[in-house]
């Protein structure tokens, strides 16, 4: 399907080394709706990297799940492949049919945006005055520059309303000393690479959606860190994070936010 994705047997000296590696970071995985996302076990003592993950997934979750749970699998990998993210993708077919995607995603190195709060780099985001204010303005200003530029690569991202799907990285809040990443690409629509009146348009309607977005998700985060941690819950976004008029009328699909539990079990 893609570049960095093939697919291979289980019994494949490759398939095995995939599976023990997933096998050993498993105490630190979270279950969402199509699978695990596996922190490696040295993540929490390594700030500020944000998430280096690993994600095994069933492909084909239940009988008539196949088609639907394939096709987001394949648009979370090729998005992640646009914007420069995969480090690799391989779906290794069990002996009883049954398939698993294991994606290994590039390290991305900072807070998320919800975090800011808990970084000393970037503490003077939480003194409340005109230096943070212009703070933030400026981080509104190059959110939405960013998420532009992985549009341009061909991936709008559509769930950029959600804090914790931004990171903040740098070494400090000078000129030029900060600036954004989007993850989680399960959720994006495609731009057309060809010039063209079709680009165009999409890249002008994206454009206007992260303007109506971007600015309340930034209000949001901004009064979420000035309450401190704990304040709200991380997961409550009470502007919704697909609000505005995404390409295309495309409705965002809610993402499968990794929750505690046990993992799904192929059929």
């Amino acid at each position: 399907p893609s570049v960095n994705c093939h697919e291979i047997k289980e019994s494949d000296p490759k398939a095995q080394s995939i599976i023990a590696e997933f096998a050993k970071e498993e105490k630190d995985a979270k279950s969402g709706a199509h699978g695990k996302v596996i922190k490696p076990t040295n993540y929490k003592d390594h700030p500020p990297h944000h998430r280096q993950v690993i994600k095994s997934i069933n492909v084909a979750a239940g009988p008539g799940g196949s088609s639907s749970s394939t096709y987001k699998i394949m648009h979370e990998i090729a998005g992640l492949q646009k914007v420069g993210q995969l480090s690799e993708a391989i779906i290794v077919e069990s002996t009883d049919g049954t398939k698993h995607a294991y994606l290994k995603m590039k390290k991305i190195e900072g807070v998320a945006f919800q975090d800011i709060g808990t970084s000393s780099v970037f503490h003077p985001f939480t003194e409340k005055g005109p230096e943070a204010d212009k703070l933030w303005e400026k981080l509104q200003e190059e959110t939405i520059r960013k998420l532009m530029k992985y549009a341009e690569k061909g991936a709008a991202h559509m769930d950029a309303g959600n804090k914790e799907n931004l990171i903040l990285q740098g070494k400090g809040t000078g000129e030029k000393e900060f600036k954004p990443a989007a993850i989680d690409w399960e959720q994006w629509v495609p731009i057309p690479q060809q010039e063209g009146e079709e680009r165009v348009k999409l890249l002008e309607r994206y454009q206007k959606y992260l303007n109506d977005i971007i600015p309340r998700m930034i209000r949001e985060t901004k009064s979420y860190v000035y309450q401190g941690s704990g304040a709200s819950s991380p997961h409550t976004a009470p502007e919704s994070s697909t609000g505005g008029t995404p390409p295309k009328g495309a409705t965002p699909q809610e993402g499968n936010s990794p929750r505690k539990g046990n993992s799904p079990q192929p059929e």
